[in-house]
């Protein structure tokens, strides 16, 4: 797959801020963007610790793109770490 065509499927995703949203006082939990889109459904079978964790997905990603293009040699290590999270986010085989 080209850079390009990763590029824009990865575009495809519900743009962050996520949310993680409990179901009035239910033990459903939803993620929702900051427009209220829902981007996972309530679920009893979603956690909490699972919803917050989804939710921070977009940030997480960000921050692996920012991590992996830095040159900084004390910091290769961590680099190579956020390159290989990268990969598999974005369905390369590694």
């Amino acid at each position: 797959m080209s850079r390009e065509s990763k590029e824009a499927s990865m575009t495809q995703h519900t743009p962050g801020r996520w949310i993680a949203s409990q179901y009035m006082d239910t033990a459903e939990w939803g993620i929702l963007s900051e427009n209220n889109v829902i981007v996972v459904g309530l679920s009893s079978r979603i956690s909490e610790a699972n919803a917050r964790l989804i939710a921070a997905a977009p940030e997480m990603y960000q921050f692996c793109r920012e991590m992996s293009a830095l040159s900084d040699p004390y910091l290769k290590p961590w680099a190579s770490v956020a390159r290989a999270l990268l990969a598999r986010i974005e369905g390369e085989k590694t």
